[in-house]
């Protein structure tokens, strides 16, 4: 038994040492990669390749609710169908991360709502830019505080020795992946890689295969991915993989020794087998005794260029892409209209390449309580522009009119909150008022990033009473007023000119985004007048795994007379324990309506969210995909101010769980809980 012990202690020491040495060996070839990244990332300026790409969706079972619902042949028909993609595509490349797509021929057998080229965009990840993918790379400079590294071998090639190395992240997380990295040595460039990773709703493998195309030039020549999804019991499948070829590179160095000099590592060959193969076959043909749908081919002599489209009329193209949307059926309740019974039917349409689009949106509801029908449309069109001749993008426009009830601030809580909170609890969450309106809008949206907005709109407003009472606490709800008493808003009926002025960053240029607004109004009771800027930004730090949002908020009212109580400037609350959605803008322990204002404001809000923050720094919480985030808020008026502190978690996507502290004029007012469940408004 002693023997044994000992045996046994012995053959541990030897296998520790042994992975201390590979994780060793390891670390010394990934320090190599991650030191030269920056070096390939900018090494190529320019190429042309011809890719070749072929991919398969498969929908699987649909859960036993959704066959009730969608009991119908279209939908029998597409479960278990495999649709096709195949496309032939030119791509140009000019640093630093401009592609042209030129697809010369494309046949497909998706639905008419998905574009079958979008999947191209597939052959332009870089790996060796940490920005070119919401993963943390293992090239990322911060990649050693995600992963953990171990050398599997080398395999000897031609001249070249490469190196296996496995990954493994540290700490189960969206954003990280695991598997195999092979890099080679000497040059400490990438000759393939296979990555597995999970996102919310499914799991996917990349894996890529890198060619020397030029002397010590390396460019991915195949890619494969595959991909497990699964929403709401719906399970899809999917699989992509390309073949590349290319000419015409040219790169600043053929080699990055010419720049710097680098001691290669002495490292013994292996007879460990490899995984991927120096090409990757396609994936063979999809079994015949799978129903597929007929397949539809289009080829175009000119190629067409996605990212110039040549000018044309606005007719339709020889593949009109178009969506219909039935089923939007959530019911909703408050004490105004009681129970609220229809639908809307959203139509989208587009035309010419996909540049212009078209989209119409009624709907219709019963109003149980009011016995009234509610109605809205809104239609709304996009013309894109050709951005080599010309500084315009894209031109909106919209048309929209109804009758329906409308809460007064438009910033508080979510309708399915409020609809939760006054049947079972009996708190009216959300004050309503009938608004009768029409509103047309355009916006002018230039290449650089600017959009310049107009709009103009009528709205004749009446106030509204409870007409129900009912709610499964038997509570008494309080008076549809925002003022929280009996006052009642008068009736009203007014004009309003919006100007708009805004910047986006374009390309993924770190700068902020910044919009200015201007409002015009007139009322029977006079003139109302008032100016509004927001500054806001998100930066994301990969090497910590976290980001930083902050938004500056400020406006002044120039005259103030004509307005009522809805054209106020109102705030984003969510001052019930429970939240529909987690928003950067929310103050939790502000009362919904009470400090609308018709003066001044300034507001700020600051978050930073981290992997890494307290309960992460737990050895029993190393491996749970935790979220935290320490949220800052103030809200300065004339004359006060409030302020809130608070830290908040989540648990993947699921559910964010948060504590909240609020200060008044700088003194301590209250402390609040609230629980964020992702959903629509």
């Amino acid at each position: 038994m002693k023997i044994r012990a000992c045996f046994f202690v012995i053959t541990s020491g030897i296998l520790w040492a042994q992975g201390m040495a590979a994780q060793q060996d390891a670390d010394a070839v990934m320090r190599q990669a991650i030191a030269m990244a920056p070096f390939y990332l900018n090494q190529v300026q320019g190429y042309e390749s011809d890719v070749f790409l072929k991919g398969s969706v498969r929908l699987g079972e649909l859960p036993g609710e959704l066959k009730q619902q969608y009991n119908t042949p279209a939908h029998r028909r597409v479960v278990d169908w495999v649709f096709l993609v195949e496309s032939h595509n030119k791509v140009t490349f000019t640093a630093p991360n401009r592609y042209e797509q030129q697809i010369l021929s494309v046949s497909s057998t998706l639905p008419e709502n998905m574009k079958p080229t979008d999947a191209v965009k597939l052959v332009t990840t870089n790996i060796y830019d940490p920005k070119s993918s919401d993963h943390i790379s293992p090239l990322d400079p911060k990649a050693f505080s995600h992963y953990n590294f171990s050398h599997e071998g080398v395999r000897q090639e031609a001249e070249r020795l490469v190196h296996r190395i496995g990954i493994r992240p540290k700490k189960a997380s969206d954003n990280v992946v695991s598997g195999i990295i092979d890099i080679v040595d000497g040059t400490w460039q990438v000759r393939s890689f296979d990555f597995r990773y999970t996102k919310p709703g499914g799991e996917q493998q990349f894996v890529a295969v890198y060619e020397e195309v030029e002397p010590d030039v390396f460019l991915p020549s195949t890619y494969d991915m595959h991909m497990n999804m699964m929403l709401f019991g719906v399970k899809a499948f999917a699989h992509y993989e390309s073949t590349s070829s290319y000419r015409n590179v040219s790169s600043y160095l053929r080699t990055p020794t010419e720049k710097m000099p680098i001691e290669k590592m002495p490292v013994e060959p292996t007879t460990l087998p490899v995984a991927v193969s120096d090409t990757l076959p396609l994936v063979p043909s999809i079994e015949e005794s799978s129903p597929v749908a007929e397949v539809q081919v289009y080829e175009s002599p000119a190629a067409v260029i996605s990212v110039i489209p040549e000018p044309s009329s606005p007719t339709l193209s020889n593949n009109p892409q178009q969506t219909w949307d039935f089923f939007n059926f959530i019911p909703e309740y408050n004490f105004v209209d009681g129970f609220r019974i229809g639908d809307y039917i959203s139509f989208e349409r587009f035309f010419q390449e996909n540049r212009h689009r078209m989209l119409l949106a009624p709907s219709i509801h019963y109003l149980v309580a009011r016995k009234k029908v509610a109605w809205q449309m809104d239609a709304a069109f996009r013309f894109g522009l050709k951005t080599n001749t010309s500084v315009l993008s894209h031109i909106d426009f919209s048309l929209s009119g109804g009758d329906v009830s409308a809460d007064f601030s438009n910033e508080g809580e979510s309708r399915l909150m409020n609809s939760l909170s006054s049947l079972l609890f009996g708190e009216n969450r959300i004050r309503f008022y009938r608004k009768k309106y029409m509103e047309v809008k355009n916006n002018l949206t230039l290449s650089s990033g600017i959009s310049l907005g107009t709009g103009f709109s009528w709205m004749q407003r009446e106030n509204l009473e409870n007409k129900t009472d009912f709610n499964f606490a038997r509570h008494i709800p309080a008076h549809n007023s925002p003022f929280n008493d009996s006052s009642a808003m008068p009736d009203n009926t007014v004009r309003k000119l919006t100007l708009l002025l805004a910047y986006t960053p374009v390309d993924n240029l770190p700068y902020p985004s910044f919009s200015f607004n201007y409002n015009l109004g007139d009322s029977k009771k006079g003139m109302f007048e008032y100016v509004e800027a927001t500054l806001s930004q998100s930066i994301r730090i990969p090497q910590q795994d976290a980001r930083i949002e902050y938004l500056l908020n400020g406006g002044y009212w120039i005259i103030a007379k004509g307005a009522d109580y809805p054209d106020y400037k109102h705030f984003r609350t969510n001052d019930w324990y429970m939240a529909g959605n987690s928003s950067l803008t929310a103050f939790h322990l502000l009362d919904n309506y009470v400090y609308a204002t018709h003066r001044r404001w300034l507001q700020a809000h600051l978050e930073y969210n981290s992997t890494h923050l307290l309960f992460s720094r737990i050895p029993a919480l190393a491996d749970v995909d935790l979220s935290e985030t320490i949220h800052l808020r103030t809200l300065q008026l004339a004359g006060w101010n409030h302020s809130e502190a608070g830290y908040s978690f989540s648990f993947g996507s699921l559910v964010r769980i948060g504590i909240y502290v609020a200060l008044e004029e700088g003194s301590y007012d209250g402390i609040g809980f609230c629980v964020e469940i992702p959903m629509s408004h």
